[in-house]
């Protein structure tokens, strides 16, 4: 039985700003993805991993879920 990996988990919304940032940043981009398609829980995730998506998905980190991650990935 296969798991729902993170990068399915992944809101739309910072799915798609990720992937309009590829063209620019995209060896960052991939390493995030990567990572994302490679993890099954939010808490599997590095601090550097979760900066990583806040900073090229261009979300305030102020307004940041850093425990849960809830405002990165769907509920499951």
């Amino acid at each position: 039985m296969s798991r729902v990996k993170l990068l399915q988990k992944l809101k739309p919304e910072i799915k798609s700003k990720l992937e309009q940032e590829r063209s620019r940043y995209s060896a960052s981009i991939d390493i995030i993805l990567y990572r994302l398609n490679n993890e099954e829980f939010y808490d599997e995730l590095s601090i550097r991993a979760v900066k990583d998506i806040y900073l090229f998905a261009d979300l305030d980190e102020d307004k940041a879920d850093w425990k849960h991650g809830t405002n990165l990935f769907e509920n499951d």
